[in-house]
Order: structure tokens, then sequence, then C-alpha cells
């Protein structure tokens, strides 16, 4: 029904073209908007691909909150082989599989902040002897 009206008084409107900017299928002037919508724009920083993060939006916020989220939004950031190991109901600690520099452990709690359980806490960032302990 709104398509309809929507052609009436834009006869050039396809819907495929803003289909096409909502999937990442294409750089826009949108892209903060889009991240914005789905409350993403923290990540932006630390992504290394603005366009994957665009085109996982969808099915990251359907599964937002479990332990599919926290892999997809770590996998943004660069931290793929990665170690969960849960501790608790509501805590857990991570294995990056590397020892991450500053930036990289800023990445990993904005990943999680924005992908864990809201009650799920992070205890502590470990590799080998490395270790980063939060109370």
């Amino acid at each position: 029904m709104i398509e309809d009206h929507i052609r009436r008084f834009f006869p050039a409107y396809t819907p495929q073209r803003m289909l096409a900017i909502r999937d990442g299928g294409e750089s826009s002037q949108f892209t903060e908007s889009l991240l914005s919508e789905g409350a993403l724009e923290r990540i932006a920083p630390y992504a290394t691909s603005i366009r994957k993060v665009l085109k996982e939006k969808a099915e990251f916020l359907r599964c937002r909150g479990t332990l599919k989220s926290m892999r997809m939004a770590l996998s943004w950031v660069g931290i793929e082989n990665l170690t969960f190991t849960r501790l608790s109901a509501v805590t857990y600690e991570i294995d990056p599989g590397l020892i991450p520099n500053p930036i990289q452990i800023q990445a990993i709690q904005t990943a999680l902040e924005l992908s864990a359980p809201a009650r799920a806490k992070l205890t502590r960032i470990y590799h080998g002897e490395f270790s980063v302990k939060y109370e």
C-alpha cells in the first residue's frame, strides 16, 4: 500500500536500490544511519569491514545476546579463532587466540558489550601468560 503511494509521487523509485543500500551492497552516504539503526555505531572504529557489518546486521540483531552474536561481533573486529569459557551463569572469559594490543582489547570489549547477553559479564581476556582481569 505505501509502495503504491510512493510510486505515485516518485515514479523513478525502485525498492531494489533501497535494498542494495540496506544490505551494504554498495558504499553509501547512509552507512552511519544504517549502523545507528541497529545500535552498531560503536563498532565502526574497530571494524575490519563495514560492508560485512551491514551485510550481517539483520542476522546479528535476530540472535543478539547469544554466543553466535558474540562470535559474529568479534569477527567484525578481526578476532576469529577464539575460545569462550563460561565460568557461571553470568560470567565468562575469552581467549582471542593471540596476545591483543590495547586497541584490540578495546575492540573486544566493544564487540562483547554490543553482543553479549545483558547480564553477562566479561571477567578476563587471556592468552597463554597474558591476562587482563575485570571486576
